[in-house]
């Protein structure tokens, strides 16, 4: 099975419990993909980090900065994607779970 770790920060502080929930899919035979939205910093990289091989597993996300531009792309990948995946897209906008009672 695959699972993708969206980590906000990845290897950018000691985040000793992450690094811990990875190992442990990892030890349990999960394919894995991190996902991060900033660079690592070296002196956060553990024999552990380098023994599981998660540098390699991991890819960076850097969003354009230009407001306009992230907004095009966000819809164009919803766009592209809304045939193929509607019912996953739909059930990810869960507007009863994710959005507090207006009322």
């Amino acid at each position: 099975m695959k699972i993708a770790i969206i980590p906000g920060q990845f290897l950018v502080s000691p985040h000793a419990f992450i690094l811990d929930q990875i190992f442990v899919l990892v030890d349990n035979g999960y394919d894995i993909e991190i996902l991060s939205f900033s660079s690592i910093k070296r002196e956060f990289i553990t024999q552990d980090v380098v023994g599981y091989d998660l540098l390699s597993k991991t890819h960076f996300l850097i969003p354009p900065a230009n407001k306009f531009i992230r907004i095009k792309s966000a819809i164009r990948t919803i766009a592209c994607n809304f045939l193929s995946n509607r019912n996953e897209i739909l059930k990810s906008l869960n507007y009863d779970v994710f959005m507090p009672d207006s009322g």
